[in-house]
């Protein structure tokens, strides 16, 4: 299973999809206070709703157009489901080129 976090700066919505097909999505208060344990125990209490296990979870994929939560989700994905996210931003390999002076100031929604 894939989870899909989007980060904005009023919500986070966060998709389950099993292989193309999404599966239940949350919508969630984008708080830049929360920490990685705090988003662990949410994401997986969510999950658990589903009666799904951690350890289903294969991919974490971060759209972030917030900076310090995206640093709390990528935390989150390696401690509650042991795996290295992919986070989407300006330094992912794409087969597109960013045409613009400031490739870093692009907002991971926009790339997506």
């Amino acid at each position: 299973m894939l989870v899909a976090i989007d980060v904005g700066n009023t919500n986070t919505v966060i998709g389950l999809f099993e292989a193309e097909t999404l599966r239940d999505h949350f919508r969630l208060t984008s708080n830049r206070a929360v920490t990685a344990d705090e988003a662990g125990f949410l994401m997986t209490g969510l999950l658990e709703r589903l009666g799904v296990a951690n350890e289903a979870v294969e991919t974490v994929v971060i759209g972030s157009v917030v900076p310090p939560l995206t640093a709390v989700f990528e935390t989150t994905a390696k401690k509650y489901f042991g795996c290295l996210p992919v986070v989407v931003s300006s330094h992912i390999k794409l087969p597109v080129r960013l045409d613009v002076v400031k490739p870093e100031e692009v907002g991971a929604d926009r790339i997506a």
